[in-house]
């Protein structure tokens, strides 16, 4: 199991740095087969770099055809993560955000949860129309309701017999 990193004693090391070889579940992530892969985690001073790559395999449900499949999840990344005083002000709940506000940033004292942005980050890589293949037909429905056709639509088919 993967424990946070403190960022305090990253910071103290000699390196800087921390090389983590995944190959676990990553919680609350629904997988077929463990996350694996390669972060690095590397003390900049005022920010904290996290790269790397990992994937694993998820299984989702067709948008179309409502069948389930199994899809390849994989991202990487390279994540810049700012260091705060922890002793700063809380942010008040009306402002006017710049865009240099939008970067993450985290308490120079905290521990960095490498699970936990590992979800996020492959949370992130799931499609947004689950598809089993381009060409999916989607449900057809049983031959007794195709018989019964919509009348609604014999216009438009008398229409279209007419122009062709």
């Amino acid at each position: 199991m993967i424990k946070p990193i403190e960022l305090t004693k990253l910071a103290a090391s000699p390196t800087h740095q921390v090389v983590l070889e995944i190959n676990e579940a990553v919680p609350d992530l629904n997988c077929l087969t463990p996350v694996q892969g390669e972060v690095i985690v590397h003390h900049q001073g005022d920010f904290v770099e996290v790269a790397g790559c990992v994937h694993t395999i998820v299984t989702l449900q067709c948008h179309r055809c409502l069948q389930s499949f199994n899809y390849r999840l994989e991202t990487n990344f390279d994540e810049v993560l700012w260091l705060v005083d922890s002793t700063e002000d809380k942010v008040p709940q009306e402002r006017e955000v710049v865009l240099t506000a939008l970067d993450e940033h985290i308490p120079h004292d905290s521990q960095l949860d490498v699970l936990d942005l590992l979800y996020q980050l492959l949370c992130l890589e799931l499609p947004s129309q689950n598809l089993c293949s381009v060409d999916c037909p989607g449900v057809s429905p049983p031959p007794e309701i195709q018989a019964l056709s919509d009348q609604r639509w014999s216009a438009l088919a008398q229409l279209k017999q007419e122009l062709s």
